[in-house]
C-alpha cells in the first residue's frame, strides 16, 4: 500500500504429524525389580520378546496461503495480522511396531503374517475414518512479527515468527464408531 502498511501472499506446502508411541525400553529401564519382586533375568525374558517401541502416526499433507497484512513500525520491525487458507490433501495413520508387541503379547506363538494382516485392516479402517470425516478446508487467523536486519553480514536477512490458530474444526463430522464395532461409543 504505502511505505509503513502492506500485504504480504505467500503459497506454502506443508507435512505435519503427530503420534503416540510407547518406548518400551524406557517402561523396563523405570521398572524398580526389587520393589516389583521380579529378577532382572525376567524382566530381560520378557521385555526382549518386544520391539523397542510400538505406536499410532498421523500425517498430513495441505497447502496453505497466508494473506498477512503488515505494518512497518520502523525500518527493522514489522508486526503481521491476517488469515490462512489451508486445503488438506492428504491425512494418513500407520502403525508401527504394532506387529511385534502383538505376537509378543501371544508369547512369540503368533504368525506375524496373520497379525499384519489384521494390523493392516486396522489401518485401513482408521483411514477410511479419516478420509470421511476431516475437513478439507480450513481457515486461520494469523499474527505475527518480522525482524529485517539491515547492517553486517546479515544485511537483507530477516526473521519471521507466527502464530496461527485454525478457526474450523478438523473434524468435519463426529465418528460413529459404532458402525465398526455397536460396543464402541462415538468419540
Amino acid at each position: 500500500f504505502n511505505s509503513t502498511w502492506g500485504l504480504q501472499a505467500e503459497l506454502t506446502y506443508n507435512y505435519s504429524g503427530a503420534g503416540l508411541s510407547a518406548c518400551l525400553k524406557d517402561i523396563k529401564s523405570n521398572l524398580d525389580t526389587a520393589a516389583s519382586g521380579i529378577s532382572q533375568g525376567e524382566l530381560d525374558t520378557v521385555f526382549g520378546r518386544f520391539p523397542d517401541e510400538a505406536g499410532v502416526r498421523i500425517t498430513q499433507h495441505s497447502i496453505s496461503l497466508p494473506i498477512m497484512v503488515t505494518y512497518s513500525a520502523n525500518e527493522n520491525l514489522s508486526l503481521m495480522a491476517g488469515v490462512s487458507l489451508n486445503y488438506v490433501f492428504s491425512t494418513k495413520m500407520s502403525l508401527f511396531g504394532a506387529d511385534k508387541f502383538v505376537q509378543a503379547m501371544n508369547g512369540g506363538d503368533t504368525d506375524l503374517a496373520s497379525i499384519r494382516d489384521e494390523l493392516n485392516q486396522i489401518e485401513s479402517i482408521g483411514n477410511d475414518l479419516l478420509k470421511d470425516n476431516m475437513t478439507k478446508f480450513l481457515v486461520g487467523l494469523n499474527l505475527g512479527v518480522e525482524y529485517k536486519f539491515t547492517k553486517g553480514m546479515l544485511e537483507n536477512f530477516f526473521v519471521d515468527a507466527r502464530y496461527s490458530v485454525t478457526l474450523n474444526n478438523a473434524m468435519a463430522k463426529k465418528i460413529d464408531r459404532t458402525s465398526i464395532d455397536p460396543n464402541m461409543p462415538d468419540i
